[in-house]
């Protein structure tokens, strides 16, 4: 018995659409792997500095609210940005109240070092090292209330002598010198400690303020006067900042991406978010893994006793 052949027509119909579709979809995704977005507009990309500046995001299960990008994470995309031929400048999304000292430089020597445009956009909050990462940028837009600067540094030590002394605990430090357990939780910090780390924090503020003089010396407003005024780490609001010269223009998102254009000489674009590549089943496995490390290091015995900051 002979096939009616319109069954078969279709049927070679449905496949070759179906092939077409499948070839489609994987143009596109190459297309994206390699920055090359097909059928679209150049690109503005936005990349977000939010949250705490780390180096290392916290403990997180599947469970938990995905962590903001770590310091790693956003320098990459800033990198997958500049590699992205679709993409023709960058806004940077800085919504933080600052960090880490060495991975909040990082990320301001990646925003410096640039090969496209970037233009920094200040929302709530754009203080410290969260300043010190977006002052490299070609352009800085700030929302009038936005909390910024506080251009400082910032050790915290805590004592817990009296508390031990009253619950007798005895708390032994061996030490190999009268330095070397400086900051620890049993005792108060004695002058000669106090003066270590008020150089090491002044060595840390020079720099900090260095690279903001650096970055805004010869912009609108700006003067030496107005800039030592601030250095006494104070908050100030995104119109303060304004007046000081500290930021370039009060403005929204939308005037971020505008003026990132401009400086990209681009009249149409698109946006296009680009953020970490955090799967379901890495972040399992992370969190199924986390228990079962065992870190071994040579360390000052620092880690929980002191924090040199930008915040």
């Amino acid at each position: 018995m002979k096939r009616p052949q319109g069954i078969s027509l279709f049927g070679m119909i449905a496949i070759v659409l179906i092939l077409v579709a499948v070839a489609f979809v994987v143009l596109m995704l190459i297309g994206q792997a390699v920055g090359v977005m097909l059928f679209s507009k150049p690109c503005i990309a936005e990349v977000k500095v939010s949250g705490e500046i780390v180096d290392q995001a916290p403990e997180s299960s599947i469970f938990s609210p995905e962590p903001p990008p770590t310091a790693s994470e956003i320098i990459k995309l800033i990198d997958s940005a500049n590699n992205r031929s679709d993409v023709k400048a960058i806004v940077l999304y800085v919504d933080s109240p600052g960090g880490e000292v060495i991975p909040s430089r990082e990320i301001y020597e990646h925003v410096k070092n640039s090969q496209k445009p970037v233009v920094a956009y200040f929302r709530s909050t754009a203080a410290s090292g969260g300043y010190y990462s977006a002052v490299g940028a070609d352009y800085i837009v700030s929302e009038p209330e936005t909390i910024t600067g506080s251009i400082g540094v910032r050790a915290t030590t805590l004592s817990l002598s009296g508390l031990f002394d009253r619950l007798g605990v005895n708390y032994t430090n061996v030490v190999s010198g009268d330095l070397k357990d400086m900051g620890d939780v049993n005792h108060n910090l004695t002058e000669k400690e106090r003066v270590v780390f008020q150089s090491i924090i002044d060595e840390v503020f020079n720099e900090f303020k260095d690279t903001v003089y650096e970055n805004r010396q010869g912009r609108p407003r700006f003067s030496d006067e107005k800039f030592n005024e601030v250095l006494d780490a104070r908050i100030l609001t995104g119109r303060q900042a304004y007046e000081i010269g500290l930021v370039d223009e009060l403005g929204n998102e939308d005037r971020a991406f505008e003026k990132a254009a401009e400086l990209a000489d681009v009249q149409e674009y698109s946006k296009c978010e680009i953020t970490p590549n955090r799967g379901v089943f890495s972040s399992l496995l992370e969190g199924l893994t986390k228990p079962i490390q065992v870190n071994v290091n040579l360390n000052t015995g620092l880690e929980k006793k002191v924090e040199v900051k930008y915040t």
